[in-house]
């Protein structure tokens, strides 16, 4: 009787790696659609991704300028130090935007221009 329950055993366990086998076969023949499956799911999610960077990036300094407005005498500003210190966040990061468009930009596109000639 053992030796029947162990045969069936045998033949489950080849007929499971066969499965497998042939799974990770097809997987690999169907390799360009599951990259662009994934690449379409990674497009879909960048968005948000970079949204979470940004907010992270920007709760940093929010944070510490939260603390530093709470300490003030103020209570008008100890009230609405999270407000204050995000909009004074947003200003600094529009700034260095618009830093980067002025005065970067132009001198990489007037270098650019005399490699090109």
């Amino acid at each position: 009787m053992e030796k029947k329950g162990n045969i069936w055993g045998k033949w489950l366990y080849w007929f499971i790696f066969a499965v497998a086998v042939i799974v990770v076969y097809k997987t690999l023949d169907n390799f360009s659609d599951i990259t662009d499956w994934i690449k379409g799911i990674f497009n879909v999610l960048m968005p948000f991704i970079i949204g979470i960077l940004l907010a992270y990036l920007f709760y940093i300094p929010s944070r510490n300028l939260e603390k530093l407005y709470e300490k003030t005498k103020c209570k008008w500003v100890r009230n609405k130090a999270r407000a204050i210190s995000v909009f004074t966040v947003y200003i600094v990061v529009l700034i260095l935007i618009i830093l980067v468009i002025q005065f970067i930009i132009p001198t990489l596109a007037r270098k650019h221009c005399r490699l090109s000639k």
